[in-house]
């Protein structure tokens, strides 16, 4: 099959289980910080309480990932990107159903499982980054084209969950129904694999052990650390992606604490977020891949980052609220996609689902952190945790810079 063709069919996987993904993303804050969102938190229970729980349930997916991810990113080199990708999406409908009835029957416990079992099963990303990397294409552009349709699903996705959980445009719209809609993407995204999506893996990495022995992050760890270039670009890669991640699962926080923002207000707001990364991951990073040097493009774009939370912070007025996601987004699109690539094209061919699964997976594991610590942290200040973002943001970049030095010297 045609390469184009090929990138063509797993771009729009990816969109459907990504939009899949972000629809819970507009619900879970009202759910818990709203006091008459009484189905699943009683309206008695302090602030402090909910926000504590809304910070664990924010973690339960995140952390899944962190689990799955690099055990399902190896096993994609080892016995196929198509395989895996089929076990992961069928696995994701079925965790999304748990969602739905965990929410509909008020079992707050069963909704921190569904969402940990979810995030495990859910690994379609690291596995899309290594079908990419297979490809005889343009890295910047491949990869940029995921992210772009991420950004896609993170509007299309919102707005459903905004959508169909509002029971003032049709009565019967519940919390739970867009967990059963996302549960249906699911599915369909199953099928769309299993008739068009074909191997892009032409040769698999030996099987050197059981599945049990994936599961062994640390020695995924100390492989990769052996590498110098990969040690440091995943250190910073790491700290770049929990700086983006800490404000996605807060500024719906932000804006509820602050503008007492709806969740339909958030999905719109959100699609300026998207609306940037697609720019920045598409186009601004592959065009400054060719004009300069990538690396001190890099460092420039992770600084221009930064700028962006310090003007979040600043501001006060919900009008310019709009723009200023849309520059964030552009910001962190352009430095993260470039970084991707720097990181992709420092692995071996054979290890790509691999180091790229452990990559997403320590994100995830971050995320899953910084939701419970952001839990605290909003019961003091909504703000908070957009500081503890730029502040990751700027550990990425002294990372990077001291990455970047001592690659100029070698």
């Amino acid at each position: 099959m045609n390469q184009k063709k090929q990138l063509a069919i797993l771009i729009i996987i990816i969109f459907l289980g990504f939009l899949g993904v972000s629809i819970p993303f507009p619900i879970l804050a009202p759910l818990f910080l709203h006091p008459h969102h009484t189905s699943l938190v009683s309206a008695q229970w302090p602030r402090s309480t909910r926000s504590i729980l809304l910070g664990l349930t924010l973690a339960m997916y995140p952390l899944g990932q962190f689990l799955g991810s690099p055990v399902l990113g190896s096993l994609s080199d080892q016995y196929g990107r198509k395989k895996v990708l089929l076990l992961s999406m069928a696995s994701t409908g079925i965790g999304y159903i748990i969602t739905a009835l965990s929410i509909h029957f008020a079992l707050i416990s069963l909704l921190l499982l569904s969402r940990l079992f979810t995030g495990f099963v859910e690994g379609n990303i690291a596995i899309a980054q290594a079908s990419i990397s297979d490809l005889d294409i343009n890295k910047h552009k491949g990869f940029g084209a995921i992210t772009t349709v991420v950004s896609m699903g993170y509007i299309v996705g919102p707005l459903i969950g905004g959508f169909f959980s509002n029971p003032q445009i049709v009565s019967w719209f519940n919390y739970s129904l867009p967990f059963y809609i996302a549960s249906g993407i699911a599915l369909l995204t199953t099928i769309g694999i299993y008739f068009f999506f074909r191997e892009t893996a032409q040769q698999h990495r030996a099987v050197t052990g059981s599945i049990l022995s994936e599961f062994n992050i640390y020695k995924k760890i100390r492989h990769v650390s052996k590498n110098i270039d990969l040690k440091w670009l995943l250190i910073s890669g790491v700290f770049l992606y929990l700086a983006i991640d800490t404000y996605y699962e807060f500024f719906p926080a932000l804006l509820v604490g602050r503008w007492h923002t709806t969740s339909m207000g958030i999905a719109f707001y959100n699609i300026g977020l998207a609306i940037g990364l697609s720019l920045g991951s598409f186009w601004l990073a592959s065009y400054l891949s060719r004009k300069f040097n990538p690396r001190l493009a890099i460092c420039c774009s992770i600084g221009f980052f930064i700028s962006t939370y310090i003007l979040l912070l600043l501001t006060q007025n919900i009008n310019y609220i709009f723009v200023e996601f849309t520059l964030i987004g552009l910001t962190y699109g352009t430095a993260a996609t470039m970084h991707t690539v720097l990181f992709s094209d420092n692995a071996h061919k054979n290890h790509q689902g691999e180091v790229l699964g452990l990559r997403w997976g320590l994100r995830m594991l971050g995320d899953a952190i910084i939701c419970v610590i952001g839990g605290f942290l909003i019961m003091y200040s909504v703000s908070l945790p957009i500081i503890i973002a730029a502040i990751s943001a700027f550990i990425s970049l002294l990372i990077f810079i001291k990455y970047y030095r001592s690659y100029n010297q070698s």
